[in-house]
Order: structure tokens, then C-alpha cells, then sequence
């Protein structure tokens, strides 16, 4: 403790000194030395605030007072401040603190730590009272209704297959750091029963906040401000002013809602709107305040905050779906359909046409409910759309579709020509899209001209607007779907003059040659057909889609004489030899003939001056491409020819130097040498995304390093190189390479392959296929490729292990030099070991491997022993052996990241012996499928 004399004088030193240094200190500082010199004069106006704050009070108290009547009770915002101010004075420094301080002749303290501490302490609670009362001034006194509840319950009905989703809502919603929560899916699927739901069942937490709040905002068109606002201030029991302006009533709302703990629910909201325009502060775990917003559009929930924390709604899985189907049934029909097989099969054919979509499952429910005869259950099932309340249901759908920009409305549109059932590819679906020349490119090439990856990227960037607003599913990342009843609205939306749809059908017979005039687009998709029509007169058609027709082996030379606007033609997985007449389509942009059994292009290809993507991969009997067929196209953004059995084996023949616009190829190489001078030509190099290498003599080993300038790279096929013994993927200082899809096929010398456990070539590698590789006795590598999704290994007859996880001899020397009494010495050496054991391809870090995987697919192996060591396997969803007799163990343990595996094929008696820890074939004995 300072002496009196030197407290003195330290006070009278500093009150002259601080007018001089006070500008020349940080704000926070000059505040402390603030607090510490005015203690006195903040204790006495302390005093002073206080005797304001509790006047202010009574007057608050006396005002309302006024206000009350039987059927009033005060606000949450009023009682909430009342609590405050009577809590805060009892939390101040008492006078006893103050006196305690001792003082020197100049009222200084000589105790100067225990002064600066009051000083402080005093300085604060002056600035919260003296806030404090400016709030009871401002406060509007206002009264709740005594009956105005913590919730106000929405009514309910019977929910089928909502567990999962409401437990998952709850998780989210019991973490403190989730403050804003996303729910959306498509149309009718349940979201507003899910939030009703969650609604009623917050009354459970009415210890933690003050109020529930359920909105209902559907801004279709235009936001309803005072609407929402009015909700609002009903439920905070604030006085309502028709006269007050938007701006004026956010203010005080905002004020409010500050002070409040609410759990607020927006309902149906169509666009994103600022909260704080409308009056409503943004939750944070500061506020303790939570938002819960439900939307067909998950990018409304990512723009209003749900960043974190989206929940999709999916429609109902088969069993639930059946049951609330049936819930809407009388008794009477219930039982005829249990009872009678002809009722039952047309009472099921409806129940699929809706998809598990709850809002179909009760109005188609409830329109077939009193159905008696079989002949009445039949007539429905042909005519769903017929059914009282379908197109009172399709309307509600079509309010996504009306939100669309015209671009997106076509893009949708054009979603229909596919079959009722199963997925889109999502490239067929863009490259479909681009010749048609629905999407223009948002940005252009540094070239100035809309490449092929621009005008993908905003096919892409419509596909998952689409998928946003729930008028498309996703699939897998290369997939995407479309619910039937989203379809069946999309067919009604379009002009029946345009489309003639039949795909998937099971048709043998193509509609006769008067019903194709007309159209701008036909599908005639996955069906039967034998042959079509000779001459059909259809000059407006723009798209024709004829693939998966296996039996199709021919086209009249006068098929497409009158298709003289087509620009989309897709014969692939067809069975034809020849295009007869082709060169008629002079506007054609687009054609497939991938898996056709075409053995030569017309030698008038060339005409097809429009032709801008050309697919000719997987080819097999393509023997021919007559000289200066592809170089004279010079509009062709993508060329395909790879894993064609027409490939390059000289040099002279690699003429596609003249195809300036070329963004994508594919191509099948048959010599090292012609390899070599595509990775040195590098605008051929750079534009080379799918490789297939065949039956190049001589070439030992396959250095990835080498294929750098292919800086697109996506897919690489090895295949029947007799001589190939080594790959090579090194390590690559340079950005990751694109390769996703590596297939190792029929390799008989192949005996090794080289990866890194650090940076190397195949770290995004997607896809691996490994087939008959006799020479491979184990892949312990795959352990490295982070990316790896799907893993296939078939007919390798020397395979032994798939991970060799044997302790190397470096590892077994690890716990020797731990015991060593040599300090730092023994920690370097294992250090190096660890280092080398990387190098060498060591299984150190094979713990860390498959974190990504989703399919393991194990074929004809009669060596192999073991996969793995046991994993978590976080992203395993099927597993599938065939033929591998030796195999007697899985390298799964149960636990709560094994929850994705859905699927576990193979034969009964591989099941029946396989070998288990204890417990453990029971768990998965489920999700067996005998093969």
C-alpha cells in the first residue's frame, strides 16, 4: 500500500497531466484513467440515476395500472424491463464499498488497485442505469390478453414417416450455435405439417424463451409487410396504429424483439426479404433467439442465413406413404383392396402414380375413397388426372413453375421428354439444352466466344436453380430426377401441338407417320422399336430422342429428308449400321451414336456445317472415318471417339489441328508415339478430357506426370497393353490433376502400381476400375485416393488382399526405439522411419483410408482372403461379391457411421459363411441381398 503523501501526490500529478494526454490516448485506456481519477463525481451520479430509474419505475408501474382491466395483463417486454430495474440497483456497489476506500488529505485513496477496481466497476453500472431508464421512457405500455399462451397451437393432423425429420429439426434446433434453421423441398411434400408440428411441440420449452411466433408469409408476388408485422405485434401484445408507416413499426418492433427470447416460424416463403425491414433482428447465440424458415427454394433458406443448418423434406418412403394413402379410405375399401386382387392392382398402380408426395397420397386418396367396383378402381387408375381435386392440386404445384424466368420455364419444359421413371444424366441434359440453344453463357470465354464449358457451366447453374425450387431431385452427383406428378404438371403445361412423348412405353410400333407432323420435339426413348416410319413430315421438329431402342437396326433413306430445322438427334443405344440420308439435316448441332453398331460415317458428314458436339464413343464396330470428314467440321465444340473401336494409330492420322473450336475430346490412341505428340500439342492436349489408351506395343510403364499438359484430364481407360508393368502417379507439386474415373483393363503384365501418400495425381480420383489384372496380388494404394467413391475389382486371379496391412518391420521397430533411455535421438529415428515408411507406400496412415467410399464391388477374385482391416467406413452404402470363394470376412463393425450402408450382395452360401465377431451378422443381416 502508498503511503498518504505519495498518494497525494500521485492524484494532484495525474488531475494536472490528463487535459494534456488525453487525445493522445486510445479510447479504452482514456476510459480507464477516466474511471479511476472520477470516481467521486460517478458515485454521486450513480446515486442520482438510480433515484431516476426507480421514479421512472413507479410512474411505469401507476401508468399501467391504468391500462389493466380483468381480461389484461402486462406485456413480456414491460414485465422483462420491470425485473431489470428492480434487479439492477441491488447488483451496484453499495455506499459501504465506497466508505471502505480510506482516504489522504487530497480524498485521494492511498489504496490504488482497490480504487481502480470500484472506479471501474462504478463507471459501468452508471452507463447501464442511466440506459436502462432511457428504455422505461421509450417503453410503449402496452397489455397482453391472459389467454394470449407461450404458443399459439396450430391445428395438426395424422403425420406418417415424419419422425426422423422432426428428430433431426430438434438436434438442430437444442444446439446453441444454430440460430437460423432451413427447411425446404418440393411442393405439398409437408412442410407446413412439420412445422405445424414442431409449433405445438414448443410449448415444452416455455422455461427458455418468451414467446412463439408462427408466421405464414407465402410472398408468391410481393411481400406482405403489414401483415407480418401486425402478427407480430399481436403476439408481443404491442398497440397496433393503422396510420404508423412500415419504416415507423420495424423500428418499434425491432426494439422488442431485441429484448426478447422468441422462436420465430416463417412459413411458405416464396423470396428472401430483410428481416430487419420487416422489424425482426437477426437471431445469433448472443440473442439466444431462434428462426425456423420453411421453403419449396433451398437458396431462399441459404439467403435468409440457413447456411448451416438445411433440412429437404423428401417425399414418404414406400411403407409410410401406403399408410397415409390408406388413411383416407373408407373402412369398406380398405378391405376390398385387402380381399380383392383386381381392386388391390389398380388401387396400387394409383397409389405409385403419386410417389409418396403426401399432398397427392390425400387427394387422390380422398377422391378414390368410396370406389366399390373394380371396373370404377380401373377407369381411376387409367385417368389419374382426372380425378376430383387433381387440378385444384396441380394448380397449387404450378406456383413453383410461374416463378420461373422464361429460360428456366424451357430448361423444366424439356424435362418432360424422358420416361415417367428413372434418372436424367445431367450432361446428356445441358449438351440437349445447348443445342437447342436454350441457355446463353452469364460470362464469355477470355476467346470472346461462348465455349462449351461456359454455356455447361449455366446449364449446371439451371439444373440447380431447378433442383432449389424442388422441380428436380437429385439423383447422385452425375443424376438428377423428376417426381412423377412434377412431370405429369410439366405435360400439361406444354402445348399438346409441341410435344409427343412416348418414352419408356414398351412401344414395338412408332406412332404412325401423320402424328409426328407438327412437333418441335419427340421421345420415343427406351422402348422397343423395331423401325420407324419412312418419310415422316415433321419440318418444325427441333429435338428427336430415339435412343435405347436395342432393336433398331435401320432408317429409310427418306427419314430425315423432311427434318430440315432438327437440331438434336440422339440415336445412341441403337442397333443401326449406316445414317442413309443424313445430310439433310444442315441446322444439326447435336449427334449421338454412342453404342450403335454404325461401321463407317457417311462420307457426307461434312455438310453438317452446324454440328457442334459429336459422340461417337463406344463404337464398336466404327471402322471407318473417311479422310477429312471431321476436319472440315469447324463448328464442333466436343468430339467424342473414345473407347471407340476406331482409333488413332499413326501420327499422320491425329488431323484434327484444323478444329479451332474444339473445347472437349475424347479420344482412342493405339500407339505410344501418336501419345506422345498429342501431349506436346497443346491446344489438342488441353482440350483432351477423356483418354483411352489400346494395344500400344512397347510402352512398359505409364508416367501420369507425363500427361500434364492434358490439364482437363477427366477419364483415363488402360486397356490390353500386354507390355504395361508400371503406373506411376508421383508426387505432383503442381495444383491436383482432374482425373476422377481410372480403368485398368485386361493388363497382363501389370504388376505395380505407384502413389504417394502425399500430393499425387490421383487425389481427386472419383472411380476405379481394375479387370483382369492377373499379375496384382494387392492395392493397398487406393488407400491414398481421398476422393475414391467407387472401387471394382473383377477377374485379377492373382488378388490376395485389396489393403495388405501387415506390421512392416519399420513399425515393429517402433516400439524398441521408444524404450531407448537416448532422449531426442529415438524420436528422430522415428520421425525418419515414418518418413521412409510414406515413401515406400507403408500402411501408416491406413487408418485414414476410404473416407469417402460408396461402393465396393468384388467379382470373380478366387484368391482373395481380406478387403481391409475393419474401418468406419463413414460413406459406404453397398457392398457387392460375386465369386470369390475365399473371401470369409467383412471389414465391418457396427457403428453409427455405418448408417448409410444400405445393400450387402452376394450368394446365400458366401452369406452363410461368412465368419463374424460376435453380434455382428445379426445387425447386418438385413440389409443382405441374396444374388
Amino acid at each position: 500500500m502508498a503511503d498518504p503523501a505519495t498518494g497525494a501526490l500521485l492524484c494532484e500529478a495525474l488531475n494536472c497531466i490528463c487535459p494534456t494526454v488525453w487525445s493522445h490516448l486510445e479510447e479504452p485506456l482514456a476510459e480507464e484513467i477516466r474511471s479511476f481519477l472520477s470516481l467521486e463525481k460517478n458515485w454521486s451520479s450513480l446515486q442520482t440515476e438510480i433515484e431516476n430509474l426507480q421514479a421512472t419505475q413507479k410512474d411505469l408501474d401507476a401508468k399501467l395500472q391504468s391500462l389493466l382491466v380483468p381480461d389484461k395483463v402486462p406485456s413480456a417486454k414491460v414485465t422483462l424491463w420491470q425485473e431489470r430495474a428492480t434487479n439492477l440497483p441491488q447488483q451496484s456497489p453499495t455506499r459501504k464499498d465506497y466508505e471502505n476506500l480510506g482516504r489522504c488529505l487530497c480524498r485521494c485513496t492511498p489504496n490504488l488497485l482497490h480504487r481502480y477496481r470500484l472506479g471501474k466497476k462504478v463507471r459501468r453500472k452508471l452507463q447501464q442505469v442511466i440506459r436502462l431508464d432511457k428504455e422505461g421512457n421509450d417503453l410503449t405500455l402496452v397489455a397482453n390478453d391472459p389467454q394470449q399462451p407461450f404458443v399459439v397451437e396450430r391445428p395438426t393432423k395424422p403425420t406418417f414417416g415424419m419422425d426422423s425429420v422432426l428428430e433431426r429439426l430438434w438436434t438442430y434446433f437444442d444446439d446453441e450455435d444454430n440460430s437460423i434453421i432451413g427447411i425446404w423441398g418440393l411442393g405439398g411434400v409437408g412442410k407446413t405439417t412439420l412445422v405445424n408440428e414442431f409449433n405445438n411441440a414448443l410449448e415444452k420449452k416455455r422455461a427458455d424463451y418468451h414467446v412463439v411466433i408462427n408466421i405464414e408469409v407465402s410472398n408468391s408476388e410481393t411481400l406482405n409487410v403489414v401483415d407480418i408485422q401486425q402478427v407480430i405485434a399481436d403476439r408481443l401484445g404491442l398497440p397496433w396504429n393503422d396510420n404508423d408507416s412500415e419504416i415507423l413499426r420495424a423500428k418499434v418492433l425491432l426494439r422488442a424483439l431485441k429484448e426478447t427470447k422468441f422462436v420465430l416460424l416463417l412459413d411458405d416463403v416464396w423470396k428472401e426479404f430483410s428481416l430487419e425491414d420487416v422489424g425482426i433482428p437477426t437471431p445469433n447465440r448472443e440473442s439466444h433467439c431462434k428462426l425456423i424458415i420453411a421453403s419449396r427454394s433451398e437458396d431462399v433458406c441459404i439467403n435468409m442465413g440457413a447456411r448451416q443448418c438445411l433440412i429437404e423434406m423428401q417425399c414418404l418412403e414406400e411403407k409410410a406413404a401406403w399408410k397415409m394413402f390408406c388413411s383416407n379410405l373408407t373402412g369398406r375399401a380398405e378391405r376390398e383392396i385387402g380381399e380383392n386382387n383386381d381392386i388391390r392392382k389398380h388401387a396400387v398402380a394409383i397409389f405409385h402414380s403419386c410417389e409418396g408426395l403426401p399432398l397427392a397420397l390425400n387427394v387422390v386418396g380422398r377422391a378414390v375413397a368410396g370406389l366399390k367396383d373394380p371396373r370404377e378402381w380401373r377407369r381411376a387408375a387409367k385417368a389419374i388426372s382426372r380425378i376430383p381435386g387433381v387440378d385444384d392440386m396441380f394448380a397449387k404445384l404450378k406456383y413453383s413453375y410461374d416463378r420461373l424466368d422464361d429460360m428456366l420455364q424451357q430448361c423444366f419444359l424439356y424435362c418432360t421428354l424422358f420416361p415417367d421413371y428413372g434418372s436424367i444424366k445431367k450432361d446428356q441434359l445441358v449438351d440437349y439444352w445447348i443445342a437447342e440453344g436454350l441457355i446463353a453463357p452469364a460470362t464469355l470465354s477470355d476467346e470472346g466466344r461462348p465455349t462449351h464449358h461456359d454455356l455447361s457451366d449455366e446449364g449446371y447453374s439451371i439444373i440447380g436453380q431447378l433442383i432449389s425450387k424442388s422441380l428436380l431431385q437429385s439423383s447422385d452427383m452425375e443424376k438428377v430426377k423428376m417426381h412423377h406428378i412434377i412431370r405429369r404438371l410439366g405435360r400439361q403445361l406444354v402445348d399438346p401441338g409441341r410435344f409427343l412423348v412416348q418414352a419408356g412405353q414398351a412401344l414395338e410400333e412408332a406412332p404412325e407417320v401423320e402424328d409426328w407432323r407438327g412437333f418441335t420435339r419427340i421421345s420415343l426413348m427406351s422402348n422397343d422399336l423395331k423401325k420407324l416410319p419412312d418419310s415422316p413430315n415433321c419440318r418444325n421438329l427441333l429435338t428427336l430422342l430415339i435412343q435405347q431402342n436395342p432393336n433398331l437396326e435401320k432408317l429409310s433413306s427418306r427419314f430425315f429428308r423432311s427434318m430440315s430445322s432438327l437440331r438434336v438427334l440422339d440415336l445412341s443405344y441403337t442397333a443401326i449400321t449406316e445414317l442413309p440420308g443424313i445430310d439433310a439435316l444442315a441446322k444439326l448441332e447435336y449427334l449421338n451414336l454412342c453404342y450403335t453398331r454404325i461401321t463407317a460415317l457417311p462420307k457426307r458428314l461434312w455438310v453438317l456445317k452446324q454440328l457442334r458436339h459429336l459422340n461417337l464413343s463406344k463404337t464398336s464396330a466404327l471402322k471407318e472415318i473417311p479422310n477429312g470428314t471431321i476436319s472440315k467440321l469447324n463448328k464442333l465444340r466436343v468430339l467424342n471417339i473414345y473407347r471407340s473401336n476406331y482409333g488413332i494409330w499413326e501420327v499422320e492420322d491425329l488431323n484434327l489441328d484444323e478444329l479451332r473450336e474444339l473445347d472437349i475430346l475424347g479420344i482412342t490412341i493405339y500407339s505410344e508415339a501418336v501419345l506422345k505428340k498429342l501431349r506436346r500439342t497443346d491446344p489438342l492436349a488441353k482440350s483432351t478430357h477423356l483418354l483411352s489408351l489400346k494395344y500400344c506395343e512397347r510402352m512398359e510403364s505409364i508416367l501420369l506426370s507425363g500427361l500434364k499438359h492434358m490439364e482437363h484430364l477427366q477419364e483415363l481407360h488402360v486397356d490390353s497393353c500386354n507390355e504395361l508393368k508400371e503406373l506411376i502417379a508421383e508426387n505432383n507439386e503442381q495444383e491436383a490433376s482432374c482425373l476422377k474415373v481410372l480403368t485398368l483393363a485386361i493388363l497382363p503384365n501389370l504388376e505395380k502400381v505407384s502413389v504417394r501418400s502425399v500430393r499425387h495425381h490421383l487425389q481427386n480420383l472419383c472411380k476405379l476400375s481394375i479387370h483382369s489384372c492377373p499379375k496384382l496380388e494387392e492395392v493397398t494404394w487406393v488407400l491414398h485416393l481421398e476422393s475414391l467413391e467407387r472401387l471394382i475389382i473383377s477377374d485379377c486371379h492373382g488378388m490376395e488382399n485389396i489393403v495388405e496391412e501387415r506390421i512392416s518391420g519399420m513399425q515393429e521397430m517402433i516400439p524398441t526405439l521408444m524404450t531407448r533411455d537416448n532422449g531426442i535421438d529415438s524420436g528422430n529415428e522415428i520421425d525418419e522411419l515414418r518418413a521412409t515408411e510414406e515413401q515406400n507406400g507403408g500402411s501408416m496412415h491406413c487408418k485414414d483410408g476410404f473416407c469417402r467410399l460408396k461402393t465396393i464391388i468384388l467379382k470373380d477374385l478366387p484368391k482373395l482372403e481380406s478387403i481391409c482391416h475393419a474401418r468406419d467406413f463413414a460413406c459406404l452404402e453397398s457392398i457387392r461379391v460375386e465369386a470369390c470363394p475365399n473371401l470369409k470376412g467383412l471389414p465391418l463393425v457396427h457403428n453409427r457411421k455405418l448408417e448409410k450402408l444400405k445393400q450387402i450382395c452376394g450368394s446365400r452360401d458366401w452369406w452363410n459363411n461368412l465368419v463374424w465377431e460376435e453380434n455382428t451378422k445379426a445387425i447386418f443381416s438385413a440389409r443382405f441381398t441374396p444374388i
